[in-house]
């Protein structure tokens, strides 16, 4: 029985400073890139091809302007990350539907279906090459895979289907 469901957006504020300061070009130091790429979030989603260097080497070429170079992988972290500090605007966008989303509606419409959890965490994480990725009891979501209506910013979607629908579909499949 499903009790509660949290939103973890703690790598994401994280990310939203780097952005912000990179962009403004201030230096952001190695401890704090340290921080996002061990965070204990961040390591759920590293596979052979991307990992905790992946991602200090990437932001710190973003904070240093210096010219990246790594696998594929990488360079599409590297390349996601400068998408989000070229349009504050689309950015901000992507990050309004994860703050605001409603998950005791989630929790109600759920609350009489056989789960093998009773607390989900919706972890959103800039992720390297998913989607999404489930961990127990945690539902990994690709801030990256964010995708606005770019005629309409309130309609947002993710897999095809509003943040929301997504958000309850992958719990249910847990």
């Amino acid at each position: 029985m499903l009790k509660d469901i949290t939103i973890n957006l703690n790598v994401l504020e994280s990310m939203i400073y780097f952005w912000e300061a990179s962009k403004e070009g201030e230096k952001i130091g190695e401890a704090y890139l340290m921080t996002i790429a061990d965070h204990p979030m961040m390591q759920l989603t590293y596979d052979e091809e991307f990992n905790a260097e992946s991602v200090r080497r990437a932001l710190s070429a973003i904070t240093n302007r210096e010219i990246f170079s790594g696998n594929k992988t990488e360079r599409k972290f590297w390349n996601n990350n400068m998408w989000m500090m070229d349009d504050f605007d689309i950015m901000r966008a992507m990050v309004k539907p994860v703050k605001t989303l409603n998950l005791s509606e989630i929790v109600a419409e759920l609350a009489d279906k056989d789960l093998p959890y009773s607390d989900v965490e919706i972890v959103i994480l800039p992720m390297h090459n998913v989607s999404y990725q489930i961990a127990e009891n945690k539902l990994l979501m690709n801030f990256f895979k964010i995708q606005l209506d770019f005629m309409d910013f309130d309609l947002v979607q993710f897999e095809g289907q509003s943040v929301k629908d997504f958000v309850k579909e992958a719990i249910s499949q847990m």
